[in-house]
């Protein structure tokens, strides 16, 4: 029987580390803190007895951590900053900052290393335990998947071969967006956001081991949703990962069917039938126990991840656009945010300089810009009243869009390098 699950209590340690490369450094950095921290709730007759599996059980924990950790990682380790590498001979040299989940840790330590696991029966302490399942789960769906996943944490940003503008339906976009390419020479941006492989990889671990109902690739189109309980009616919580495109080029009824399928009617109301999937055989589809809804949506509701579904979004994020010189300097910099007031629908991402044109923008005669830039993570929360009954989230494995832009002639000429960051 799972533990019940106490408030976090996290803990900071800085310490050193050495390895023939950076991230063995990096490691033994963090073996050395949590080595630190395991003696603050390890009496010493139990660290005398049990040495060996503590010491084993901290560099196993440690083994699991890399220079380039990710907050979406598993374990006991919060985060990770590195803030300082020197070489010390044919040796590396990390001095590093570690924030130490130290509930998870210790329970870690007592039920590897010291053996223990406490089981507490009655009714109170069953309903607690449920509570504390449906916490965990939420606490590992949310905190490790989705909200890495809208926040760009989990992504690789890349950037296409820069190009002038010679298209005029896009000068005609620039100018009804008022921008002022005067004296100035418009440029074309082109950026991939894609899903890292191994935020997928662990995002599938935690679902595979977590979900109640499991679907890939043509399994989905098969779903009978009364029988599943995925009716508008039901109560319940799906997470779909597809290649979805904003215009005509891909296939909706790979996955969800024939149009007129109950499937694809669900996902309609959720706002993801919009376009096509590339690659649908590739697509999965999680149900999470409905049991544990509630504190799913409410973990949702605190993380404050709402962004809306495909064509009405009312959440957007800014996308920072920097130019450098080949010294590494920035010579030009801006900020494109979504247009429209606060709570209304976001339909574009610009500012006076630069603007975003999305997928579909030249074939389909539509700039769905905001789209393209946010459906990496969209969700629909399907209401009665004012209580939420139903959730479909979309990750989408990649979205492509360009960034249009204005420069000077002096930016131009020193440009070397061009940056984009994506965040909320």
């Amino acid at each position: 029987m799972p533990n019940v699950m106490v408030a976090e209590e996290l803990e900071t340690v800085t310490a050193i580390g050495y390895g023939e490369d950076v991230n063995e450094a990096t490691q033994n950095a963090v073996e050395s803190a949590l080595t630190q921290v395991v003696g603050s709730f390890i009496d010493a007759e139990n660290s005398i007895k049990q040495k060996t599996k503590i010491q084993n059980a901290v560099s196993k924990t440690s083994k699991t951590i890399s220079s380039s950790f990710s907050s979406y990682s598993q374990g006991s380790v919060e985060s990770l900053s590195i803030l300082d590498v020197a070489d010390t001979g044919s040796m590396k040299k990390v001095t590093a900052r570690v924030t130490i989940r130290v509930e998870d840790f210790k329970r870690y330590i007592r039920e590897v290393a010291l053996g223990e696991a406490k089981v507490k029966g009655g009714l109170f302490a069953k309903a607690k335990v449920k509570q504390s399942q449906g916490d965990n789960l939420a606490e590992l769906v949310v905190d490790k998947i989705l909200s890495p996943a809208r926040n760009y944490e989990a992504v690789d940003i890349k950037i296409g071969e820069v190009s002038l503008v010679e298209d005029f339906e896009i000068e005609r976009a620039a100018t009804s967006a008022k921008i002022n390419f005067d004296n100035k020479t418009l440029v074309r941006v082109p950026v991939t956001v894609q899903i890292k492989q191994d935020f997928l990889e662990n995002a599938y671990k935690i679902l595979d081991e977590t979900s109640v109902g499991r679907y890939k690739g043509g399994q989905i189109k098969a779903i009978d949703i009364d029988e599943k309980g995925y009716n508008h009616s039901d109560t319940f919580f799906l997470l779909l990962f597809a290649d979805m495109v904003l215009d005509d080029s891909g296939s909706t009824t790979a996955i969800y069917g024939s149009s007129g399928g109950r499937l694809c009617g669900l996902f309609s109301r959720a706002g993801l039938t919009a376009g096509g999937y590339i690659n649908p055989m590739q697509a999965r589809l999680y149900a999470l126990p409905k049991a544990h809804f509630n504190a799913l949506v409410q973990r949702i509701q605190g993380a404050k991840l709402a962004t809306g579904t495909i064509g009405w979004l009312v959440e957007a994020p800014t996308v920072n656009l920097r130019v450098l010189n080949s010294m590494g300097e920035t010579v030009f910099e801006d900020y494109l945010t979504s247009a429209g007031k606060q709570n209304s629908l976001k339909r574009d991402i610009q500012s006076s300089s630069s603007l975003i044109v999305g997928e579909g923008f030249i074939n389909g005669g539509n700039n769905k810009a905001v789209g393209s830039v946010t459906a990496l993570f969209s969700t629909i929360s399907a209401t009665s009243g004012s209580v939420y009954k139903n959730q479909v989230a979309l990750i989408d494995l990649q979205q492509r869009f360009e960034i249009i832009t204005a420069l000077a002639d002096d930016v131009l000429e020193a440009a070397d390098s061009i940056q984009v960051e994506l965040s909320y």
